[in-house]
This record gives structure tokens, C-alpha cells and sequence, in this order.
């Protein structure tokens, strides 16, 4: 059958099958499936668990070098697992990889988990990367300057995830560089750990930009700087620089962020927010409507203050909140009158309670929460409690009175640290 079918129609056939063994099982037919099936699509995302281990990573980089330029050209996504630790890479294992780079001539996204080691051992990985006319989305992780020079010249990326150690982004670094070579096209930034030192007001030896723009890129929608420092000498504003950022991931306050961020706060249209209690709060009162929040701090207890939830928009659909001290559910009990269309809550409970006061808690907390048009709720938590009791407990009485109580709860998810237990409604319209 499949020797009669025209290559187009079969490229059909295979686009709709989404299991990679079935994919397998399909290619194993005949030779007229495997030709197109093994190279195009087995091959189009390459993507490795996390610790790979060498002798995959050496397999692979065996079949690109016997399977020919068809199979090179097939590799879209090249995956090393953003998870994977920091390893030793062996000189054949770098060859290996520098030689596999420079035959993936169509890469569209790249994740490098241990940069560093591979970049300095094997430069034509690099180069390779740099070369590729098609990419679009490079993540690196564990650089140092010396590996980002190497890519320095990367450019017309949409999306750049970057986590660099001891790296300061100043007017001649190489990251700075990559930034700016993408400062048009860039859609989506991460940067860990390193340190913002550009300043609005720096000119040289940054390449020229248009009038009145200095460092802004225009079309950043999604922003994650929330490990990112900044110098104490920068002016950074991430909504001066990134005007049209929707979805913001801010760090700690400091060196005065607070009273900058929120000055531009009127001009923002975020649709999520991330960052401590301090941002937050000042972000919300300076204006800020999200449908989406995550507070990453608990309320401090040291100012003499009781826990508010008073400074929330109304606007907020989503909302992740952590409890360290003192979580008591009537915390909350205002929450529905605040935020009153919230429809996922996750909450995540930092102290460790007995059995008793955890169940108090738990119970209350739903109380609390009853006026609220939940459909998504998770908890996450530390109890001292044995788990067969655990679980009766959720069973017997947790989940009903959650039912009964949040009457358009779609899906309830509890965890903590021995076990996990997922609940979900199975009748009724979702």
C-alpha cells in the first residue's frame, strides 16, 4: 500500500501520528515509510532525558554521521535536557558533539545545560550554533564569559534563556552583544544570575540604535529576571526597556526597585506577575492588573502587621501564594471578596504542622475559601503526620467538604513531601 502512495500523502499520514513508537512501528513496514519517517520525523526533535548518559549522546552523534545530509538537515530541535547536571565531558564526547553541530544545518532551537564545559572544549559547537541561518531559540545554562564570547555574535533570536554565573551584562560583554544583535526580534528573555550593569544613558561601545529607543527591546512579551542582579549603577526599568512585556518574573527588591518599577507601572498592561511581597504590593497599588499572580515570599511577620490580601486586584483569575508563619485559614477569608472571579489557587504551605493543627488548617482553609469561583485548586505541604492517616483524612473528610464547598471544583491536587494525591470531578460539564 505504501509503495503506491505519493510522497506527499504519506507525509500526511505521518504528521497525524503524535507516539514516537508508533512513528517506530510505522517506519519498520516497508522501505518507502522508513526512508521518510526515520530521518524527517524521528529526527526533527532531538531531545535527551535529563543525565544523559555518554554513550546515547555518542549513538546519536553516530547515526547523524551514517544516516547522511538528510538526516542532519531533519534535526530541528536539539535538546541536551536543561536539567541535566553539570558533567565532565570527555575529548570524544566534545568531537563527537562539535562534528554532530556542524551537520544539523536547519536548527530552529537549541538547549545547552552545560554550556561551559562543551563550549571551551569543543569551539565548532559554538561556531555550529552561530552559523545556523533558521534559529530561533537558543537556552544556555552554566556559562561564563568565555563561552558566551564564543556565541557573541548570535542573532535574530526570538527567544534566549540564558543562566550565567558571575557574568556582568556591561556594555562590552558578549552577552550584552547577543541582546542587542536580537533587539528587534526578541520576543522572550530569561536571564539567571547574572548581573544588569547597562545604563539607558550608555552609548559606546554598543553598536547605534534609533533615536529616543537606547536599550529598549519593543516586542518582549515574556520576561524572567527573577534571579537576575542588577548593578547599583544601572537605571534598568524593565517596563521602559521591555514596553510591551506581558508576562514579568521581577526578583527580590533592591537597591531601591521598588519606587523605579512602580513609577512605570501606569504604562504596563501585564497579564502575569511573579515576584515578593514587597513588588507585588507596591506593583498592585501603583496600578498593576494581572489576571495572573505569583508571591514568592510570605507576608514578614516582623512588622507588627496582620496578613493582608486587601492590596490584590480584582482582576486576578490565577493566584499563587506561599504561607511560611502563622497560617491560619482566616488569612484568607477575604479573598473571595477581593479577588471575586479567582479560579486557580495554588498555595504552598512552608511550615511543618502536627497531624492535628494540619487538619484544622486544611479544614478552615476551605471555609475560607468558599465564596470563591474555584475550579483549580492545589496545596502543597509539610505535615508530621503518619501517611495512612494522611490520606484518610483527605479521603473521608478533606476532599468531600472540598466538593461540597467549592461546588465548581474541576480538579484538586494535594502534595507533600512522602506522596501526592490528585482528585478530579467526573461529572458535570467542565
Amino acid at each position: 500500500m505504501a509503495a503506491v502512495l505519493n510522497h506527499d500523502v504519506l507525509w500526511t499520514i505521518v504528521s497525524m501520528v503524535d507516539c514516537r513508537q508508533s512513528l517506530l512501528s510505522f517506519a519498520l513496514t516497508c522501505r518507502a515509510m522508513r526512508n521518510i519517517i526515520i530521518p524527517t520525523f524521528l529526527f526533527s526533535h532531538v531531545a535527551f532525558p535529563a543525565r544523559p548518559e555518554e554513550r546515547k549522546l555518542l549513538s546519536f552523534c553516530h547515526a547523524l554521521e551514517t544516516g547522511g545530509s538528510i538526516v542532519g538537515r531533519s534535526v530541528r530541535h536539539f535538546d541536551l535536557n536543561s536539567k541535566s547536571p553539570s558533567i565532565r565531558i570527555s575529548t570524544q564526547l566534545a568531537r563527537a558533539l562539535g562534528e554532530a553541530a556542524e551537520k544539523m544545518t536547519n536548527i530552529r532551537s537549541a538547549v545547552v545545560p552545560f554550556a561551559d564545559s562543551l563550549f571551551l572544549a569543543e569551539p565548532r559547537f559554538p561556531r555550529a550554533l552561530v552559523s545556523q541561518a533558521k534559529l530561533r531559540c537558543i537556552e544556555l545554562h552554566r556559562c561564563s564569559p568565555a563561552s558566551l564570547e564564543l556565541v557573541r555574535d548570535l542573532a535574530h533570536l526570538h527567544v534566549i534563556r540564558i543562566t550565567a554565573f558571575m557574568t556582568s551584562v556591561t556594555p562590552d560583554s558578549a552577552l550584552a552583544q547577543i541582546l542587542l544583535n536580537s533587539r528587534t526580534t526578541l520576543r522572550e528573555l530569561s536571564l539567571r544570575y547574572a548581573t544588569w550593569s547597562l545604563s539607558r544613558l550608555t552609548t559606546e561601545p554598543l553598536p547605534p540604535t534609533p533615536p529616543d529607543t537606547g536599550l529598549v527591546w519593543p516586542h518582549v512579551e515574556t520576561l524572567d529576571i527573577r534571579d537576575m542582579f542588577v548593578s547599583p549603577d544601572s537605571d534598568f526599568d524593565p517596563i521602559r526597556s521591555f514596553p510591551v512585556v506581558r508576562h514579568l518574573s521581577y526578583p527580590a527588591s533592591q537597591n531601591g526597585w521598588v519606587d523605579r518599577f512602580c513609577s512605570s507601572i501606569p504604562a504596563a498592561r501585564l497579564d502575569s506577575l511573579e515576584g515578593d511581597w514587597e513588588i507585588m504590593q507596591a506593583a498592585f497599588v501603583a496600578g498593576a492588573k494581572p489576571q495572573r499572580a505569583v508571591i514568592t515570599s510570605d507576608y514578614p511577620t516582623f512588622h507588627g502587621e496582620s496578613y493582608s490580601t486587601s492590596y490584590l486586584p480584582s482582576s486576578l483569575r490565577q493566584l499563587h501564594l506561599r504561607l511560611d508563619t502563622n497560617a491560619s485559614p482566616h488569612r484568607l477569608e477575604r479573598l473571595a471578596d477581593v479577588t471575586p472571579t479567582l479560579t486557580h489557587l495554588y498555595i504552598d504551605f512552608h511550615s511543618a504542622y502536627s497531624q492535628h493543627t494540619l487538619f484544622g488548617v486544611l479544614t478552615g482553609l476551605i471555609v475560607s475559601l468558599s465564596g470563591l469561583p474555584l475550579t483549580y485548586l492545589r496545596l502543597t505541604m509539610a505535615p508530621h503526620s503518619e501517611e495512612h492517616d494522611m490520606k484518610s483524612f483527605l479521603e473521608a473528610v478533606f476532599i468531600p467538604l472540598a466538593e461540597s464547598s467549592l461546588p465548581l471544583l474541576r480538579t484538586l491536587s494535594l502534595d507533600w513531601f512522602s506522596s501526592q494525591m490528585s482528585w478530579r470531578k467526573t461529572k458535570g460539564t467542565i
